[in-house]
């Protein structure tokens, strides 16, 4: 799983993926729509590129709640 962040001066929005190929599908669109001055589609969120000042790429391990105690 992937978490990405996306930072405003404001705001900071995250959202989660389940594979790197999503991540990475969603890094090149990122890059395109802010590249073209579109605005950004992130999750369901829709950002001014001219706000955003960093995205970040996290991975993150899955919580298994199945353990038993």
């Amino acid at each position: 799983m992937v978490k990405i962040t996306l930072w405003t001066d404001t705001h900071r929005v995250e959202i989660v993926v389940n594979t790197d190929s999503e991540a990475l599908e969603l890094q090149r669109k990122i890059r395109s729509q802010m590249s073209n001055g579109h605005t950004v589609l992130f999750g369901d969120n829709l950002v001014n590129p001219k706000y955003i000042r960093l995205v970040g790429f996290e991975r993150v391990q899955e919580v298994n709640n199945d353990s038993k105690i």
